[in-house]
């Protein structure tokens, strides 16, 4: 064993080197740093007052500054960046009353208790403020829906999925049921007989194309089944806020009379990056056919004979297939997020595949979005958003533009013995080849907003974007004598082509005190 006294130490090592060594130590032990301290920050950790489980994903807001964070899977939170001697931290959490407590600047050990609570906490909106405020000082009628908690439990396909039966006095109207189809949407009625009654939609504050109508025209009258609002991911929408009444003019001017939806996509959250993968596989088909379709009746001779015509079951004895088939549907969606204080991101990138009933119908469309957040300190924030989608959506005639469906709706018996079989105007394979009706889109949304909060109580921001969306509609008649009987110019075809170019720009100011 050997061992060095305090002379032999001094012995063994020169003057200079002494000196060197003898600095740190000095200043190590005269001004040691205090327990559970750390400069410009504030940390600790949320726990149930109850049972002191910790408590993830509560929210922590530093009052006045507008920063803030969530607490992680362990409780705990960090704020960094801080400036001054004390903050007040206000602690919130859904199903917990909320907490108020003044912690000094440094101390990273403070325990914050929640406790349980029988009633809601007043929500934070952001539709129409520049800033984040209590639902019930808004002074609005604004309907707040958690679209990411509903998407987790809830097999939804589209926006108009995701608010049907989820928002009082907003009403879904079904046109279609075929995929890629859209809905109307209205927000308590309609309230006009001459001009639009949609809504406007924003997407972070930009205001986004809202046309429920469009496409090429495959139903009677000329009208359209393909909606703008399917463009939309609902796996990339944290939460909706809706405006109704006439707050919704006062805000967003006379084009807003019916309402304003304000949807606002994920973001990350400082932490490691998460990943998240949706996987969702299913079938469409016609449920119960023989009997959901009435059987026709007809008198063939004009001599008071009827006769009754099942086209159902009379197809699959002629042909040996059913009228319908059953689509395969497929969607995949993968995304991650996290960060640090400073830059917190969100990536998605989404791929659907969808057959719909009618063999002609079916959605092949992907798309992607980022989202980045930049907060270099209390007073400034910075996002900067960008979505893409694209792909094609075909479609086939249906109502009194014709169609299978259609054409075996009104099936006649006295058509029995000639080429159309019964049905009342082509076969199913005729216009399964005769037709060709589709929509290729690319769609392009993107968005800037810069927050200030330049001392307490006073926040502005300035918002600017667009959202370009480029159509084309395509309707094709082949050439083939074989379908003359069931419909003209099949001797000689045709192709229609419309190319549309919508484009919205936003630039947007506002400011709270």
């Amino acid at each position: 064993m050997c061992s060095y006294s305090l002379r032999d130490w001094r012995a063994a090592w020169p003057g200079w080197a002494r000196v060197v060594l003898a600095i740190p130590l000095l200043f190590a032990f005269s001004n040691p740093p205090a327990h559970g301290q750390q400069p410009g920050a504030v940390g600790g950790v949320v726990v149930s007052a109850e049972t002191l489980r910790p408590l993830p994903d509560a929210s922590v807001e530093v009052v006045g500054m507008g920063k803030g964070t969530y607490t992680n899977q362990a409780g705990r939170f960090l704020l960094l960046g801080l400036t001054g001697q004390e903050v007040t931290l206000r602690i919130s959490l859904i199903g917990y009353s909320p907490a108020t407590v003044t912690a000094r600047v440094g101390d990273v050990n403070l325990n914050v208790q929640l406790a349980l609570a029988a009633i809601e906490l007043d929500r934070i909106v952001v539709t129409g403020t520049a800033g984040g405020q209590t639902k019930r000082s808004l002074g609005n009628t604004v309907t707040t829906l958690e679209a990411a908690k509903v998407v987790e439990v809830a097999p939804v396909r589209t926006l108009a999925e995701l608010l049907n039966g989820r928002a009082a006095g907003v009403t879904i109207l079904h046109t279609t049921g075929m995929v890629g189809g859209g809905n109307r949407v209205r927000i308590r009625g309609s309230s006009s007989f001459s001009l639009s009654n949609e809504p406007l939609v924003y997407i972070d504050g930009v205001r986004v194309n809202n046309a429920q109508a469009t496409g090429p025209t495959n139903q009677a009258f000329g009208s359209s089944s393909i909606s703008r609002w399917n463009d939309l991911n609902p796996e990339d929408i944290e939460s909706i806020e809706i405006i109704k009444g006439p707050a919704a003019a006062t805000l967003y001017g006379t084009e807003a009379a019916t309402g304003v939806i304000q949807i606002i996509t994920k973001r990350g959250r400082a932490g490691a990056p998460r990943w998240d993968l949706s996987v969702k596989q299913g079938a469409n088909w016609f449920a119960n056919p023989q009997g959901r379709l009435w059987v026709n009746y007809f008198d063939v001779g004009n001599d008071g004979k009827v006769e009754s015509i099942d086209m159902v079951e009379l197809e699959k004895k002629q042909t040996g297939r059913d009228i319908w088939r059953t689509g395969h549907t497929q969607q995949y969606d993968l995304s991650v997020s996290g960060g640090v204080e400073l830059i917190k991101y969100f990536l998605s990138g989404h791929l659907e595949k969808t057959q719909g009933v009618e063999r002609e119908n079916e959605v092949n469309k992907w798309g992607a979005r980022a989202n980045l957040t930049v907060t270099p300190n209390e007073k400034w924030e910075i996002q900067g958003n960008l979505g893409w989608v694209t792909g094609r959506t075909s479609l086939a005639f249906e109502a009194g533009g014709g169609g299978a469906t259609w054409s075996t709706y009104f099936a006649r018996p006295d058509r029995l013995d000639t080429p159309r079989r019964g049905f009342y105007s082509g076969t199913p394979e005729a216009y399964d080849e005769a037709f060709d009706i589709w929509q290729d889109l690319d769609r392009t949304t993107a968005g800037f907003t810069l927050q200030h909060r330049p001392f307490r109580g006073f926040s502005h921001k300035v918002t600017f974007g667009f959202d370009h969306t480029r159509e084309q509609n395509n309707e094709i008649q082949y050439n083939d004598p074989r379908w003359v009987y069931f419909f003209s110019f099949s001797d000689r075809g045709y192709r229609s082509t419309n190319e549309r170019n919508v484009k919205y720009t936003t630039a947007d100011y506002s400011a709270t005190y």
